[in-house]
């Protein structure tokens, strides 16, 4: 399994539930980090090991590497250039996409000679489709191993994500790879419109093990939100939508970002109804405690562009109404059963109106939130979800 920072650092948190399923299934997993992450490592099973082979390499190009694999090169660059939309800026760049390619052949020849790797039998997964997805392709090309699988999530998706509207070395990928699982819907159906091997293309959901409900308190109105503290995110929306509710909220915030202390300015000036509070980075289990002891009326995420994001499905699991934008694949997240679909654009005073009008009816009620998780549970179950992946990866 390569990831790209797991186990260090808090990110892919999706990933401490599947490496926990997978380590039933497989005798032994081996993790291939892409990078790592100061502090301290999460928890892992006992047959679930970790190797810095990928992250302690060195970024230099050799050209014996590139002299030793010239014709291998040569057909993926030409692969990527007929097969790309903006080959102008494919042409701009191609140094650097050599430079990428050339450590991703150097890492494969390494890679391959793992002594883990040598009984046979093994199953290759790539966390993203990035510099381990290539590796696997390239060495699934030479024969080396018998196939690989990956993952798609947002970033490694949609091409408006990347600068140049161009998702590097993607056919060559997709070509090379068994299967490619989207974790939204809306992924797939992206990617059939280009026409890229959409026999391949499977939608599987990340799951989540059931933790209880919310001790709901219809009265003391609390909204939630979790994400980085970025542009793309837009929690200043949140901030500019609090200004026009005139009754008493809660409002915390879990995560941190770059633009944190803009928007703590920003959350001083607002009306005394509204109680607000920064609670920085969290972890999952932190998290999954305050939904488990602190009453939460609402879950609100205005991210500009998603994938699908795993911190609704995380509040849904716990019967929590979720209010969120349609991008990418929240809508098969937040529907008429568990919440509120905003458009992407929209007005604060409306979206102030409808959380006003979420206080007083249906949705803040038990019984909607008894449908809430019912709604999660048919969808985001993780021991079916993942035992759906694991069968789709051993070929079952």
């Amino acid at each position: 399994m390569v990831t790209q920072n797991f186990p260090s650092g808090k990110s892919e948190v999706y990933l401490e539930r599947e490496v926990d399923f997978f380590a039933k299934k497989y005798r032994e997993i081996h993790i291939y980090p892409i990078n790592i992450v100061e502090g301290e490592q999460r928890k892992l099973p006992s047959n679930v090991f970790v190797h810095l082979l990928i992250s302690n390499r060195s970024g230099k190009v050799h050209s014996s590497v590139i002299f030793k694999n010239v014709f291998l090169i040569v057909k993926i660059l030409w692969l990527e250039f007929i097969h790309t939309k903006t080959k102008a800026f494919f042409i701009t760049h191609l140094k650097t996409f050599l430079s990428e390619l050339v450590q991703c052949i150097e890492l494969s020849e390494k890679f391959i000679k793992e002594p883990e790797l040598q009984n046979g039998n093994n199953s290759f997964y790539s966390v993203w489709m990035d510099e381990g997805a290539l590796m696997f392709a390239i060495l699934k090309d030479r024969k080396k191993i018998a196939d690989f699988v990956f993952r798609l999530h947002g970033y490694d998706l949609y091409d408006e994500r990347r600068t140049g509207n161009y998702m590097p070395f993607r056919y060559y990928n997709f070509q090379q790879a068994k299967k490619i699982f989207s974790v939204s819907k809306a992924g797939k159906d992206y990617l059939v419109k280009k026409n890229l091997f959409a026999e391949k293309l499977v939608v599987n959901y990340s799951g989540l093990y059931d933790k209880g409900e919310n001790p709901f308190d219809k009265n003391a109105f609390t909204i939630i939100s979790v994400s980085n503290i970025i542009a793309l995110k837009r929690v200043d929306k949140i901030i500019e939508i609090l200004r026009h509710v005139d009754f008493p909220v809660t409002w915390i915030h879990f995560g941190e970002g770059t633009i944190k202390e803009q928007l703590i300015a920003a959350a001083k000036t607002l009306p005394a109804n509204i109680n607000w509070k920064f609670n920085g980075q969290t972890s999952q289990e932190e998290l999954n405690k305050f939904y488990s002891t602190n009453s939460v009326n609402l879950f609100i995420h205005l991210s500009e562009t998603e994938g699908l994001p795993l911190a609704i499905v995380e509040a849904l699991s716990y019967g929590i109404p979720a209010m969120a934008c349609d991008v990418g694949g929240v809508s098969e997240i937040v529907n008429a059963q568990t919440g509120i679909l905003l458009p992407e654009q929209f007005d604060v005073q409306q979206v102030a109106d409808k959380i006003s009008n979420f206080r007083t009816g249906s949705m803040n009620e038990v019984e909607f939130r008894k449908g809430v998780r019912t709604f999660w549970k048919t969808n985001f179950d993780a021991e079916k979800n993942y035992d759906f992946f694991y069968s789709e990866i051993v070929g079952k």
